[in-house]
């Protein structure tokens, strides 16, 4: 294998999708992802059109969310290079967090902004 580089491309509805560059050969390694020190899942890949690497796919398991930070490893099997991660926050945790905490000061002055629209409008 070549210098293995493993890039997410999106997250939805719990499926991560990323593109895996740098492999020499006909056959793309197994990639692993762990948890808390544990393998939750060994992800196959396939081709994609052109030379643009390989679709990585991974379900995120229900059961592998729960209160607090998740933070799932992608490795090629059998070896220790980390070559992503994925993080999930969730719960009370999320509340105290900082892009948490700007979606709501955005969301409040949305909320703002259409209170003063319509009370000049009514101010006419």
């Amino acid at each position: 294998m070549g210098d293995l580089a493993l890039t997410k491309s999106s997250v939805v509805s719990g499926v991560w999708t990323g593109v895996l560059t740098g492999v020499s050969g006909a056959d793309a390694p197994t990639i692993t992802v762990s948890l808390n020190d544990g393998v939750i899942a060994e992800i196959t890949t396939e081709k994609t059109d052109g030379d643009a690497g390989w679709t990585v796919r991974f379900e995120v398991p229900g059961k592998a969310l729960s209160e607090g930070v998740q933070c799932f490893l992608f490795s090629e099997f059998g070896k220790n290079d980390v070559l992503t991660s994925f993080t999930v926050l969730s719960g009370d945790i999320a509340s105290d967090d900082v892009r948490a905490e700007l979606a709501l000061l955005r969301a409040e002055l949305d909320m703002v902004k259409r209170a003063f629209r319509k009370h000049c409008i009514e101010a006419r």
